[in-house]
């Protein structure tokens, strides 16, 4: 899957010729423009988590991590990997926040050392020191990765089998005290119990 379907990319990550020095450089992220939206369009985020920075580096300060970058963003997921939203015009968030996946976070800009209205998104392994700059890693790779577990999650059962049969042993005993018309249900009730648990079915009719 693409995380990055509804930007076009004008950067990729990794070494190039730096728009600001001229020079070969490392680029730590992946420069994105919104398809839609215009100027100043909505930066939705990619991922859920807790918002651990939302500001710009003061003129002057250095040791942050996030110098150049503008309005910052930058969110910590599930994981304590950081999620960062730079060059931003405006934050719609603040530290603290809860945030869900697609949530409106900031608007896109261009504050910092950029050339033009765009999203620097930048995936760093760590969250610190120095905001845990020189930890960045391929972006696309991550979200995609972190979207697969998500989807292996979703599969894994919400019931573990012990509990389930517990609750079905239980069934079988209310199912011969019951009158016809109800054991059906009670057998509906005891597939649900299975299939929530990673078991098959057993009341197939």
């Amino acid at each position: 899957m693409n995380p990055f379907e509804a930007y076009r990319v004008t950067s990729t990550y990794g070494p190039r010729i730096s728009p600001i020095t001229g020079k070969t450089e490392k680029h730590t992220g992946i420069d994105l423009v919104k398809r839609t939206g215009g100027k100043n369009a909505p930066i939705e985020a990619f991922v859920s988590g807790t918002v651990i920075r939302a500001e710009e580096v003061p003129e002057g300060v250095r040791g942050t991590g996030y110098g150049g970058f503008g309005l910052v963003v930058a969110i910590k997921d599930k994981y304590g990997v950081q999620h960062m939203y730079a060059h931003l015009s405006k934050a719609h968030v603040k530290v603290g926040d809860c945030v869900k996946a697609g949530q409106v976070i900031g608007l896109q800009g261009r504050t910092g050392k950029s050339t033009g209205e765009h999203l620097h998104y930048e995936v760093r392994l760590k969250c610190s020191p120095s905001g845990g700059f020189g930890s960045d890693t391929e972006p696309t790779k991550y979200l995609q990765d972190y979207f697969s577990k998500e989807e292996e999650e979703d599969m894994k059962p919400f019931l573990c089998t012990e509990k389930a049969n517990q609750y079905i042993a239980w069934l079988k005993e209310e199912y011969y005290e019951e009158p016809e018309e109800k054991r059906k249900m009670i057998g509906e009730i005891a597939d649900i119990l299975r299939i929530a648990s990673g078991q098959p079915p057993q009341n197939t009719k």
